[in-house]
Formats: C-alpha cells, structure tokens, sequence
C-alpha cells in the first residue's frame, strides 16, 4: 500500500493542472521560508523542471530535484535557499538532505504538511546546514529549539515528517503526534482513538487531512 501511495503522488505531480484553486492549495511559485508557505504567497514565479531521481530505497516516497535556465536560478540556490515549489496542484518541499534530490512531494494540503525526509539527517548536522547558509531558519531553528512532542521523535512510518504552518515546527509523523492535535478537536479526537486502524499510514493521513479542513491558519499581515 505504501508503494502504492508514492507511486500515485509521483504520478499526480506530473498531471497538468486544470480548473479553479482549492482552498488549501497554494499559489504557484517559489516559496522561500515558512511565513510565504503560511500567507500562500509566493517570493516569485518562475517555471522550474522537476527532475525525478531515478531511484528511492523509501517505499513511501521519492525525491526530486529543481532546474532551471536562469543563471542566479542554480542548484545551489535552489538546494539552500528555496524552501517550497508549487505548481498549483502540487507542492515539493525541501527536505534538507544531503542529496542533488532534496524535494519530496508533500502528501497533504493545508496548515500541516506531511512530506518526506531523510529523518537521519534530523542531527546537528542539519541544523550546522542551516546556520550555514542560512536556509530557512525559522524552521531549522524550531527544530533544534523546541521542547514539544519528543515522544513522537521515533518514526513509525519511514521517513515522512509533519510541518506546522501555525507555529512553523516540523517532527517526524507519528499517530502520538496527530492525537496530540487533535485535542482541539474532542470529537474527532474520540473518533481517532476507536479506529481499529490507526497505526496505518492511510488512515494517519486521514486525519492529517481533517486537521487541515477544521484548523485553518490566518495569514500574518
């Protein structure tokens, strides 16, 4: 099934998009911090080519690399300084890994992103990375510096992690995680702990998805 997954997010990046802008969606453009992701408004846009890598050894997901024909568009500038690329019906988001293929498809739309990471790279290495070139700091930043949900640090489902777009904190996904948010949401919450399958990754997203129709974002103005 997770196979399955990655292999209809990978088809569907390279579906021409057509018809009005759903609400959760984000506008098409380079995105480079979090603040931009949040307001669903871009730095600017520019065509860019998505370049598959030929191989992944993560079932549940693939990485991609970003291209383009401007000379100050290299791919240094789009490892270290784009944090997220639209294209409307699809969103890459920088996964901060060592590899030319940094952007993984995010599998959800909304105030939380669910996107796939290399989670060995979560050390100080990542976060030296950040200093270094000053990638999106903001989001580096909460990595290293926030106390919450250290329960959830252990992945349970390979490499796919979860960023906040309302308080700009990203962790690995976890069921522990989503409960965690769903606390605004009794209801919901009540109905999340009866599902028999709630430790599978189809169901996880689910509720991603409801999180994102009940818990909107305002934009900071």
């Amino acid at each position: 099934m997770r196979c399955t997954l990655c292999l209809l997010a990978s088809i569907l990046l390279f579906i021409p998009f057509s018809g009005y802008a759903q609400p959760n969606s984000f506008p098409e453009g380079v995105y480079l911090n979090v603040e931009q992701l949040r307001n669903r408004t871009p730095a600017f846009n520019i065509p860019l080519r998505i370049l598959p890598k030929s191989k992944s050894k993560y079932k549940t997901a693939n990485f991609y690399k970003l291209a383009s024909d401007i000379d100050s568009i290299n791919e240094r500038y789009t490892k270290f300084k784009i944090l997220a690329y639209s294209r409307g019906d699809s969103l890459l988001i920088n996964s901060l890994n060592n590899s030319k293929y940094s952007f993984g498809l995010a599998l959800t739309k909304g105030s939380f992103l669910v996107f796939p990471m290399k989670t060995k790279q979560m050390d100080g290495g990542l976060i030296a990375s950040a200093a270094m070139f000053g990638l999106i700091g903001a989001m580096a930043y909460t990595a290293m510096s926030s106390s919450q949900d250290h329960s959830s640090s252990k992945p349970q489902y390979g490499n796919l992690m979860i960023l906040s777009l309302r308080t700009g904190n990203y962790r690995v996904l976890t069921r522990e995680y989503v409960a965690a948010r769903l606390k605004e949401l009794p209801q919901v919450l009540e109905q999340f702990k009866k599902e028999r399958k709630r430790m599978s990754l189809e169901v996880l997203l689910e509720y991603v998805d409801i999180l994102n129709e009940k818990l909107t974002v305002r934009p900071i103005e």
